[in-house]
């Protein structure tokens, strides 16, 4: 997902950036200019929010967690492939780029209302999800040993999993104005299962020119 700055969505969109967010993160991103909206929405509700109480609003920190871990572990792939700069801004990247997805889930947290139209909500509990968060922790801990072909299977494969499935349906489910800027940047740039996979192919391309 293209991180939206909060400057440059505010100046581009002032009537939409005052009436889903507020004054307040409106002059935040007019003064922090490099700062992401994501960012400055995800300390404005965690200073003035309230989260969505029970199953749902568990469910969409459940998702913060694991998009989380993602970042973790591409940030843990930066560092271990450095000596190869277009690898290590690939998994820059990355990394950057899920911690906005964690943002967001954060962000839907705060601003999903119930509703009939409601039917996805993972829980901690769920076995795929226990496996998903061992698989996440196991990585983490296994990133000094990968090779540089390894750590671009793994990324494909992480990225086609169930973990992405699990973004798309909650974001689907709490679409709003507060949302809407980041699902049309979303969509604009392409999801990850089928985004990651085509700049994982084009660096492996001008790896072995």
């Amino acid at each position: 997902m293209p991180i939206l700055t909060g400057r440059n969505h505010c100046l581009q969109h002032p009537a939409h950036a005052l009436r889903a967010y507020g004054a307040g993160v409106f002059v935040a991103a007019l003064l922090k200019q490099k700062a992401s909206l994501l960012q400055l929405l995800s300390e404005h509700f965690a200073a003035h929010g309230y989260p969505m109480p029970g199953e749902l609003g568990r469910a969409y920190r459940l998702a913060a967690v694991l998009e989380l871990r993602m970042a973790r572990f591409y940030a843990g792939l930066a560092r271990r492939f450095a000596a190869e700069p277009e690898a290590a801004a690939l998994f820059q990247e990355l990394s950057e780029e899920e911690e906005e997805h964690s943002r967001l889930m954060q962000l839907c947290r705060y601003t999903v209302m119930l509703s009939p139209s409601i039917h996805f909500v993972p829980r901690l509990q769920d076995v795929d999800i226990k496996a998903m968060l061992r698989r996440l922790r196991h990585l983490q801990r296994e990133v000094p040993e990968l090779s540089l072909d390894q750590a671009l299977r793994l990324t494909v494969e992480l990225e086609r999993s169930e973990i992405n499935t699990i973004f798309d349906m909650l974001l689907q489910q709490a679409r709003g104005e507060a949302t809407e800027p980041f699902a049309a940047a979303l969509q604009q740039a392409g999801d990850h299962a089928k985004s990651v996979p085509l700049r994982v192919d084009r660096l492996r391309r001008r790896q072995a020119a």
